[in-house]
């Protein structure tokens, strides 16, 4: 019974831990199968930026060059601003 008690606190914590940390993260769009297949706006960034929100627009692309993949990362930028 007490193992069961330890793992399942052990289980609690480790769920709730990194709702209480300050971190970095990606936010990928609904339904991608892997971060370089998500597509957001830059309208996005700019609406965490303006809740205070670090954020960077930007695009990695999977590349290959003499048959040596590599990545790619540049950032977005809208097509037109109203």
């Amino acid at each position: 019974m007490f193992v069961l008690l330890v793992l399942l606190i052990g289980g609690i914590g480790s769920a709730i831990a990194p709702l209480g940390t300050a971190g970095t993260g990606t936010i990928t769009s609904a339904g991608a199968a892997h971060p370089i297949d998500s597509r957001l706006d830059v309208e996005t960034a700019d609406a965490l930026e303006a809740e205070g929100i670090d954020a960077s627009p930007e695009i990695v692309l999977a590349q290959v060059n003499d048959g040596q993949p590599y990545l790619a990362r540049g950032r977005t930028t809208p097509t037109s601003r109203p």
